[in-house]
C-alpha cells in the first residue's frame, strides 16, 4: 500500500466494504450499503473510532447530531441502501416494485431478529412509520415522509406503502432514513438511550463522556457478517487529542483505529497496524504507519 492512498483504494485492496454518506453508514450523509467485497475478511478484532462530538440521542426518529448517526446506524438497519455506483440495494428489504402511481410492494427478508430476540416482520416496518408519522410523537423524521400516507403489514414479510401522491425519490428517502425499529423494544426501554435493532451490532453499554461500546449480533441476517467483535466510540475533547491518539495508539497498542468513518460492515481484519484516517477537500485519505 502506498504511503497515502484514497478511502475507495484503500478499501478495496483490504477488501473492505465501501459505505458512504449515510454515516458515512457510520451513516449520515447519505446511505451506502457495502458492495460485494473483493477479498475473503477475517473474523475478530476491535475498532476505536474516534467521533467528532458526543453522541446525544441514539433514537433514529430524531436523527439528533451525526456523532449519534455514526454510532445508531451500525445498530439498526433500514429497508434499502445505496451502493457506491449510485444503484438502490437490498436491506431489510430484499426487493420491490411499484405497483402503480401511489403503491409500492416491498418484500422482506425472513431472516432478521432483534437484538431483544423478537423476529423482524412485515408488522416492524408498519410499526416504524406509523410512529414517524403521528403527529403527536413529534419525531422530526417525520418531514421527509410526508407523501407517505400508510404503511399496511400485507403479510409476515411483505409491506406495502401507499402514498398520496406520485413519489419518485421515495427509494432515495429510504435510503436517507428510516431504521426500522421494534415495538416491544421501544415499550421496554428508552430508545434515546438503549437503541434495539436488527444491524449488524448490538448495543452493550453508554459510559456518558467517555464511550459507546456495540458488539456483533451472532444473529444477523447476513451469513458470516459482521466481521469485527466490537466497536468502541469515543469523542475525544479536541483534534489535538484525536491526532495523539491515533498516532501513539494511546487508546489501546495494536487496536485498529478509524476516525469518523463507517463501520458496520468494515469487512477484513488486518495484522495489528495503526490506519489513521483525515479529511482533506474532496477526499478521504487514509494513512499507514
Amino acid at each position: 500500500m502506498s504511503d497515502a492512498t484514497t478511502r475507495r483504494e484503500w478499501l478495496h485492496r483490504t477488501g473492505g466494504l465501501a459505505v458512504g454518506a449515510g454515516l458515512g453508514s457510520l451513516a449520515g450523509e447519505t446511505s451506502i450499503r457495502p458492495t460485494i467485497a473483493q477479498a475473503q475478511g477475517k473474523r475478530g478484532g476491535t475498532l476505536r473510532v474516534a467521533t467528532v462530538d458526543k453522541p446525544v440521542n441514539m433514537d433514529p426518529g430524531y436523527a439528533q447530531l451525526y456523532s449519534s448517526l455514526q454510532v445508531y446506524q451500525n445498530v439498526y438497519n433500514k429497508l434499502v441502501y445505496v451502493d457506491e455506483s449510485g444503484q438502490f440495494v437490498p436491506g431489510l428489504a430484499k426487493s420491490w416494485k411499484q405497483e402503480d402511481d401511489k403503491t409500492w410492494l416491498f418484500d422482506l427478508v425472513d431472516n432478521a431478529v432483534f437484538h431483544n430476540g423478537e423476529p423482524f416482520t412485515a408488522k416492524d416496518v408498519a410499526f416504524t412509520f406509523a410512529r414517524i408519522l403521528d403527529t403527536k410523537n413529534k419525531l422530526p423524521m417525520r418531514i421527509f415522509f410526508t407523501p407517505i400516507e400508510g404503511v399496511e403489514a400485507v403479510g409476515p414479510y411483505q409491506a406495502r406503502f401507499h402514498l398520496s401522491r406520485s413519489c419518485g425519490p421515495l427509494l432515495a428517502m429510504l435510503a436517507q432514513a428510516t431504521e426500522v425499529v421494534n415495538e416491544k423494544a421501544l415499550k421496554e426501554k428508552d430508545p434515546k438511550l438503549f437503541p434495539i435493532g436488527t444491524g449488524p451490532y448490538r448495543f452493550v453499554e453508554w459510559v456518558k463522556d467517555d464511550h459507546i461500546t456495540l458488539e456483533r449480533w451472532e444473529k444477523y441476517h447476513r451469513p458470516g457478517r459482521p466481521y469485527l467483535d466490537k466497536i468502541i466510540f469515543y469523542a475525544p475533547p479536541d483534534d489535538t487529542v484525536r491526532l495523539t491518539g491515533l498516532q501513539t495508539g494511546s487508546r489501546r497498542p495494536g487496536a485498529r483505529t478509524f476516525r469518523s468513518i463507517s463501520c458496520s460492515t468494515r469487512a477484513s481484519r488486518r495484522s495489528p497496524t495503526s490506519v489513521s484516517g483525515r479529511r482533506s477537500p474532496g477526499r478521504w485519505t487514509a494513512r499507514r504507519s
